[in-house]
């Protein structure tokens, strides 16, 4: 009992640690890098957040920090599924499975290639708000370090930081 209860306190101690290290903290300040001007982001009542900057490239940059700190998992796995990628991390252990039947119908119907291609005839201040939006989701992915959603663990998945979320190279 005495190497059975030293692992099950162990495991307990480490299980609060990741709670404590992964919750989001809605409240206090934080100094971000490549924001231009200070942007304030409250909270009502309801955990709604409200983002006040004074130009539109920091208020997108906050709220991509919002979006990742809050849904990173679920950018993750739009991203995977709008570019056909889903069996990288849910598996593909046969041929057959449903998230290969549904990788390949996403890349027959080509989602990622025309909106890379759409990206390209954006004006370049639309390409710059959306790198600002991307920035902000690539910043807070790097602030939250190894305490990541509990579903990367279970799919045994990695975080990729530094990457443009809302476009990538290539139409392949």
């Amino acid at each position: 009992m005495g190497v059975l209860g030293a692992f099950i306190l162990l495991i307990f101690t480490v299980g609060l640690v990741y709670l404590y290290s992964a919750q989001s903290s809605p409240s206090g300040k934080r100094s971000i890098k490549n924001l231009g001007n200070s942007v304030v982001i409250n909270f009502d009542e309801s955990d709604i957040p409200h983002i006040k900057a004074n130009n539109q490239a920091d208020a997108l940059f906050a709220l991509g920090y919002l979006h990742a700190t809050e849904r990173s998992w679920q950018l993750e796995m739009d991203r995977r599924i709008a570019s056909g990628r889903l069996s990288e991390i849910l598996g593909s252990e046969t041929v057959n499975s449903e998230t290969v039947n549904i990788d390949r119908f996403i890349r027959t119907l080509g989602i990622k290639c025309a909106a890379e291609q759409q990206f390209d005839k954006y004006p370049v201040v639309a390409k710059r708000l959306l790198q600002s939006y991307a920035d902000g989701i690539n910043a807070s992915n790097a602030h939250l370090g190894w305490a990541l959603p509990v579903e990367y663990f279970l799919t045994g998945s990695k975080l990729v930081i530094g990457h443009q979320q809302t476009v990538s190279l290539g139409c392949s």
